[in-house]
C-alpha cells in the first residue's frame, strides 16, 4: 500500500473530498458537538451572572434549560415566549430575560423579608 492512498486503501476524488468538507462544516454550524454521558452539549452552554447570582443556559436533548444558582428551573416556551412552570411572571421572550426577572423578584422578595424581621425586633 503507497503512502499517498491513506489507511482506507483508496482516494478521494475532489468532488468526495468537497462533499465530505461540507459535511464536516455543516455539523460544525448546527453545533452538533460531542455529547457527555449525560446527553448535554459540551459547546451551547451559556453562564451570566445577574445581581451575583449564577444563571446558566444550556442545551439537553436538544432543549434549552434554565439554571439559577444551580437550581433547575422548569419551563414551558409558548407562543413565542418562555415562561416558568409554577410561578407567575409575565412571559418573556428569551430564557436570560426570564431568569433575569426571577433573579429581580427574588431579590425584591429577600429585602421585603429582611425588612419585615427587622420590624418586628
Amino acid at each position: 500500500m503507497s503512502s499517498e492512498q491513506g489507511s482506507g486503501g483508496r482516494r478521494f476524488s475532489r468532488r468526495e473530498a468537497l462533499a465530505l468538507g461540507a459535511a464536516a462544516s455543516m455539523l460544525i454550524a448546527f453545533s452538533t458537538g460531542m455529547r457527555d454521558s449525560a446527553g448535554r452539549e459540551k459547546r451551547g452552554e451559556r453562564t451570566v451572572l445577574h445581581r451575583g447570582r449564577k444563571i446558566r443556559i444550556q442545551r439537553v436533548r436538544g432543549r434549552r434549560e434554565l439554571y439559577i444558582e444551580g437550581e433547575h428551573i422548569r419551563t414551558v416556551h409558548s407562543n413565542g415566549a418562555y415562561r416558568a412552570e409554577g410561578f407567575v411572571f409575565s412571559p418573556s421572550p428569551t430564557l436570560e430575560g426570564l431568569a433575569r426577572e426571577m433573579v429581580d423578584y427574588r431579590a425584591a422578595l429577600q429585602a421585603r423579608r429582611a425588612r419585615f424581621l427587622a420590624a418586628r425586633r
